[in-house]
């Protein structure tokens, strides 16, 4: 039997937290987006070195204290992208 693949097309994970002490511009939530798309065919080895995927960060404003918080969100994605793709 032919072993099938599940391949990412294109996803996006949204994270929310509540605004930080110097946004005065917004009273609502602050959201992050990550979106994960696979590389063109075409651009596969030339650009890429070998990557599968570009991760593209979105926000209006996203704030932290720590570093560590976004390095674990990033993590976090690579992650779940990582159980997806064919060794």
């Amino acid at each position: 039997m032919a072993d099938i693949a599940t391949l990412l097309n294109r996803v996006t994970f949204e994270y929310v937290q509540e605004p930080d002490c110097n946004d005065n511009e917004s009273d609502s939530v602050q959201q992050l987006s990550i979106i994960v798309e696979p590389v063109l065919l075409r651009m596969y080895d030339e650009k890429t070195g070998g990557k599968n995927y570009y991760f593209h960060i979105k926000t209006e404003r996203w704030a932290f204290d720590d570093i560590d918080e976004l390095i674990d969100i990033l993590k976090e994605v690579k992650s779940k992208v990582s159980k997806n793709e064919k060794v």
